[in-house]
């Protein structure tokens, strides 16, 4: 009986709320059949003064959906973008409110502000909406956050595979390449894919290149398709050096040269580096200088081919200078049968160099590199007992005119180095004062006793990660040699947790250790000590003390 009862009312509750549902539906659709009569009549504001009160006898998703559609036609987004906003957090579970807010959010050129409702648009007929939105927000902020699950759902449910190729990008953005790539798996075999060049370009990073060779032949059709012109014709392009990348890089250097040559032949105009790179892996000398003559003749201004074309001028004229007597004959005008072979299988080296140098020199904004290129040139063919001398007032007229430049300077520093003029390799670090500059005015301050300035220097060289580690022993040092044992210590520390060679994290702690051993802090160096050895066991120096220290202690 008492089950019955409890059956009973539940029933009575039932018919009740089903009733108050319907009458609010209903009550819903006069409210709204009122509406469309003032909108009709154009009373705009009453209109949507009423749309806002009616949103109180909503009862589903689809009430409100039909109140934005007319804030909507009423141009009046503020109210739609609230309508929906009232509407997803009565309804969280209904993908049309939260589809129609990005829809609108989209269309207003703020899609950064629909991603919070994307995540709710994923694995429905709406999930391309979500995908757009966060691609355009990508775009807007220059970043690669969207979400790729959303636009693998995108690509799933429209099979555009636009949102496929974006998903691999997030992917890859992030360093994971593996999983970028395994998302051109999804394209079904028998439809061809639409970014061939950049699933490529994907799986080159991996090391994996066999499908490189697969995806060419749509890179091709695509662009003979277009005419050979356009976007298609770019990517051919360079979708073939990427095979020849790939081919070289297997070994197969006769069918690497095959897609530099299809390179080639389809844009020269547009491809310095294939002819560079036929050239170096021409099948002899000749063939090389003569791909390289080709290339001079299209791009005069290219320094890799100009520099290589000198180098291979001088490496000739080395070699012809080995046979005396042979040059001997030629210029008397006797030539021997191998004299003769020699001639006409030896490449005609059509410019001078030093010509091609001068020539690329003239052109406005030339590459810097081949002002050093004419120096070595020089360099090299000056043979003469003053050409030392003459190459150092050389670079220094170098110095004076392209001082400033950063890789100027840098082989000038070597330059100086390697003739073993320390005091010009040290000078030229005042010009320019850039940070990694400071790292050799701290030496040459070193050496002449001016610790602190050297300190100065050392601090600066050390805001430039190469030369952190070797600016913070140096300042180590000049502490140490200054008396400030204390910052002597600290620096060395510093310095002993900027390395994971242990090596060198013994032969630090060792220096700290003779400051203590010093200070007759016997107790703390023979700590320190211990654990150099422990980084090092083969640290002579380090058990040597330890080994002197005890006997003291």
């Amino acid at each position: 009986m008492q089950r019955l009862k409890i059956f009973f009312i539940l029933f009575i509750a039932f018919l009740f709320f089903s009733c108050s549902g319907k009458t609010n539906e209903q009550a819903f659709l006069d409210g709204l059949s009122n509406i469309d009569v003032q909108i009709a009549e154009g009373r705009q504001t009453k209109a949507l003064k009423s749309l806002k009160r009616l949103q109180k006898k909503a009862v589903n998703s689809t009430n409100y959906v039909s109140i934005v559609k007319r804030q909507l036609k009423l141009n009046s987004i503020p109210d739609a973008l609230i309508s929906l906003q009232t509407g997803i957090k009565k309804y969280p579970d209904s993908p049309e409110l939260s589809a129609l807010l990005t829809s609108i959010l989209i269309d207003s050129g703020k899609p950064a502000e629909a991603l919070p409702y994307c995540e709710k648009l994923k694995d429905t007929p709406y999930a391309s909406l979500g995908a757009e939105a966060s691609i355009l927000s990508d775009i807007a902020f220059n970043s690669f956050n969207s979400d790729f699950s959303l636009l693998k759902a995108a690509y799933d449910k429209t099979e555009n595979q636009v949102f496929l190729k974006n998903a691999a990008i997030v992917l890859a953005a992030k360093g994971r390449l593996r999983e970028a790539s395994h998302l051109r798996y999804n394209i079904p075999n028998d439809v061809a894919p639409e970014h061939p060049f950049f699933w490529s370009c994907i799986v080159y990073d991996l090391g994996v290149f066999d499908s490189i060779f697969g995806d060419l032949y749509f890179s091709l059709v695509y662009a003979d398709k277009d005419g050979g012109e356009g976007k298609t014709a770019e990517n051919a392009r360079l979708h073939l050096m990427l095979a020849a990348d790939a081919a070289f890089g297997q070994g197969d250097t006769e069918r690497a040269r095959a897609f530099w040559q299809a390179a080639a032949d389809r844009s020269p105009e547009s491809s310095p580096i294939v002819f560079y790179d036929l050239a170096l892996t021409a099948p002899d000398e000749k063939e090389r200088v003569d791909l390289l003559i080709e290339c001079i003749d299209l791009y005069p201004g290219f320094y890799p081919v100009i520099a290589r074309y000198a180098r291979e001028d001088i490496a000739l004229r080395e070699l012809n200078s080995q046979d005396e007597l042979a040059a001997y004959l030629e210029s008397k005008g006797f030539y021997s049968m191998k004299m003769e072979e020699t001639y006409f299988t030896s490449p005609k080296m059509t410019y001078k160099p030093e010509d091609l140098l001068a020539r690329a020199m003239k052109t406005p904004d030339f590459d810097q590199r081949f002002i050093l290129e004419e120096f070595r040139y020089n360099q090299i063919m000056d043979k003469t007992y003053a050409s030392k001398a003459r190459g150092k007032a050389d670079m220094w007229k170098i110095l004076e005119k392209y001082g400033k430049e950063s890789i100027i300077r840098e082989y000038a520093k070597w330059y100086f180095a390697k003739s073993g003029d320390f005091n010009a390799c040290l000078s030229v670090s005042e010009i320019g004062k850039r940070y990694e500059d400071s790292f050799y005015a701290g030496i040459n301050s070193a050496l002449s006793g001016d610790f602190e300035n050297a300190v100065s220097s050392f601090a600066a060289s050390a805001q430039v990660p190469a030369y952190a580690y070797a600016s913070t022993v140096n300042s180590a040092y000049m502490y140490y040699m200054s008396g400030k044992n204390e910052d002597a210590v600290n620096a060395y520390s510093l310095a002993a947790s900027m390395t994971q060679d242990k090596k060198r994290q013994s032969m630090l702690h060792y220096e700290i250790a003779s400051i203590f051993y010093e200070r007759k802090a016997y107790d703390r160096a023979i700590s320190v000590l211990g654990y150099a050895l422990e980084l090092n066991p083969k640290n002579y120096q380090a058990a040597s003390l330890l080994k002197k220290v005890k006997e003291l202690n």
